[in-house]
């Protein structure tokens, strides 16, 4: 069934998601980002238990379907370790708007698979997608917000740095 397959893909990369922005809070020098990640982190972590709930009630509806397969392989974590902020010179200012950035072209991933996914489902699981979706533009604001802070506080040429629109 592809869409639970899909939902299976999403709790991965929720779980990701959640353990990347975790990591990214650690690196995180100033206390309002890594306050922002360490929330973001909290949010996917709900999103993992809203969407296993979902998996449960598929597969309970349709208990013939196999096991989906074990997804091991965490992409964000593998390039979380290759990451080391404290070398190549990075000021504090360059590492927030480095981690922003990372963020929020992550939560932007994430909502352009749940449109896709509620794109070609129906009923309940495409208002599962629907709700992921609209969660993570939820995330793309405050990351849109937190950056155009920054950019103001530390007189960055919004030209350059800014995010773009949803």
């Amino acid at each position: 069934m592809e869409a639970l397959d899909a939902l299976v893909l999403a709790f991965q990369m929720e779980v990701n998601g959640k353990d990347f922005y975790l990591a990214l809070s650690e690196s995180a020098r100033e206390p309002e980002i890594s306050k922002l990640l360490e929330g973001l982190a909290e949010m996917e972590d709900e999103h993992t238990l809203y969407i296993s709930g979902k998996i449960s009630e598929i597969r309970s509806k349709y208990p013939e379907l196999p096991e989906p397969p074990k997804i091991t392989v965490d992409l964000y974590d593998r390039r979380y370790t290759k990451m080391n902020f404290d070398k190549g010179g990075y000021d504090e200012k360059l590492t927030a708007v480095l981690i922003l950035r990372m963020a929020y072209y992550i939560e932007r991933d994430f909502m352009d698979f749940y449109q896709k996914a509620a794109n070609v489902n129906s009923g309940d699981v495409k208002k599962v997608f629907e709700d992921l979706m609209t969660w993570e533009v939820k995330h793309l604001m405050q990351i849109k917000e937190a950056m155009d802070k920054l950019i103001k506080e530390k007189g960055l040429n919004p030209d350059i740095y800014a995010l773009e629109g949803i």
